[in-house]
């Protein structure tokens, strides 16, 4: 259940054009949760809609965070599904703050959605179109 869960967030961030997605498995690792999803936008409003979206699409589902720290104008939104935790960067607080690196052993999950980085050089990038989903998730 908690490794769809953790799909469900990557496939949900890949329709928002998230990049680098990746599902890594911490079970055994930390106590807190069993995967960790880590992804970054383009921009600020692109990570606040990255997360907006997750938040959107797991609703529709009857799967609500247990909480959600970060939002409007924070480079680092974190998700709180229990045991799954979602980790929505813009590109150089995802440097900045390394997640991946505390990790470096641990496995990770093959997941082939969501744009790479090195996919957008020279390419032109467009957002996706975003509603007003904080209406909705509120």
């Amino acid at each position: 259940m908690t490794q769809a869960l953790a799909f469900a967030i990557a496939e949900s961030a890949a329709d928002m054009k998230a990049l680098a997605i990746r599902i890594i498995d911490v079970r055994g690792i930390v106590s807190y949760a069993d995967y960790v999803v880590v992804c970054h936008g383009t921009s600020l409003m692109h990570t606040r809609a990255i997360a907006e979206g997750i938040r959107h699409d797991l609703r529709s589902e009857q799967v609500r965070p247990r909480n959600v720290e970060g939002g409007n104008n924070n480079e680092w939104v974190l998700l709180d599904f229990f045991d799954v935790i979602a980790h929505v960067f813009v590109e150089d607080a995802r440097q900045e703050y390394a997640i991946e690196a505390l990790f470096s052993d641990a496995p990770r999950l093959p997941f082939e959605g969501g744009v790479e980085p090195e996919e957008l050089e020279g390419q032109r990038y467009e957002l996706p179109e975003v509603d007003d989903l904080n209406d909705e998730c509120s």
